[in-house]
């Protein structure tokens, strides 16, 4: 298995922002300013089966017979949310992908504001009782409730790609606002193709053509597997001190976790009449019998004494199994098993017929 890297999330904080404490009387004149910035961090980790309508629309669809007799696609999703304290701060927020190979980097990022402009997904992403009052700008929506907010919409000219480092880097900029903002962005399936492996199972012979070992290893700002030089730009810019990071691992019933570091603090069953709005995915549209569970991990400021650690960094490593076999090509093993014995069973009658007879 090939060195993984981490995908680093840092601010680029203002230039106008003169962080030292200027009143105190032991500040040193070879002091360099406090350059972190207080934010919350969402991460949703997204695998879903791909998976096709029951309808005679979709049976006539090529792409649905393919779907059949190959084995179970997955898409996958990553989704970062930022409740930024300090915008006015805060020049952008920047987002280091490792990989150098990415396709469609104009399709790379989509905001995902307007999903949270419905009440109902607003309320379930942030689980409490949210409303939307009123716009305060164009692209500025104000959210009270259980937590108040602005939810910041992005435009074009707000995101900007570019490869560096071996990797993608990501723009978000921020607006100057004196009120703490949440911008919300999912990244495509590229993103997570670094973190995730893939093995066979060894202690059978028939589940290894039935099933499958993934490893998930996600990485957040481990800074050490980083170029040295993407380090020395994020310690030249910024970095975030976050108060808490809520990660979750969203995938369906059937995929069996039997490795997860560290232990996940909770699980339940997503509401798929409320999350097929934020998500548009057809598993979550189908009739499947099996739903889709979240695993939630809830991290915050390790304390040490009278004073709280900086939250800087996250990583989990989840390892399961789940099924790599489509339904036809579960039935065609089916009867694969079926003819060996019965063929072996004809041949044995017809050697006995004509030669011990």
């Amino acid at each position: 298995m090939t060195c993984k890297r981490s995908i680093a999330i840092w601010p680029t904080v203002s230039s106008k922002c003169d962080c030292t404490v200027k009143d105190c009387p032991h500040q040193k004149e070879w002091q360099e300013p406090d350059k972190s910035q207080k934010a919350d961090l969402h991460i949703n980790v997204w695998r879903l089966p791909h998976t096709f309508h029951r309808s005679l629309k979709n049976v006539l669809n090529l792409e649905w017979w393919k779907a059949l007799f190959s084995t179970v696609n997955t898409d996958r999703f990553l989704d970062f949310g930022f409740m930024v304290e300090k915008p006015s701060e805060i020049d952008c927020i920047n987002i280091f992908i490792p990989d150098s190979n990415i396709k469609n980097k104009d399709k790379f990022v989509c905001d995902l504001s307007e999903k949270l402009l419905d009440v109902s997904v607003l309320s379930a992403v942030f689980n409490g009782d949210l409303s939307l009052t009123n716009s305060i700008a164009a692209y500025q929506h104000e959210v009270t409730g259980c937590n108040e907010f602005i939810l910041h919409e992005l435009t074009e000219n707000d995101v900007s790609c570019e490869e560096q480092y071996d990797g993608l880097l990501i723009k978000i900029k921020i607006p100057n606002l004196d009120k703490k903002i949440y911008i919300r962005v999912r990244l495509n399936s590229e993103t997570l193709k670094h973190c995730i492996s893939q093995e066979s199972l060894s202690n059978s012979f028939i589940q290894k053509f039935l099933s499958k070992v993934e490893i998930t290893d996600f990485q957040l700002n481990e800074f050490r597997t980083l170029d040295k030089r993407l380090r020395d730009k994020i310690k030249k810019e910024g970095k975030f001190d976050f108060s808490k990071i809520n990660a979750f691992f969203i995938s369906n019933s059937e995929y069996d976790i039997l490795i997860d570091s560290p232990k996940y603090d909770s699980c339940r069953y997503l509401e798929n009449s409320v999350w097929k709005k934020y998500i548009d995915h057809p598993f979550l549209k189908s009739e499947t019998p099996n739903g889709v569970l979240a695993y939630h991990w809830k991290v915050r400021p390790k304390t040490e004494g009278e004073s709280k650690c900086e939250l800087t960094s996250f990583a989990m490593l989840i390892k399961a199994k789940f099924e790599s076999a489509s339904t036809l090509r579960k039935f065609g093993y089916l009867v694969l098993a079926a003819f060996v014995p019965i063929s072996l069973s004809l041949f044995a009658n017809i050697i006995f017929e004509k030669f011990i007879k």
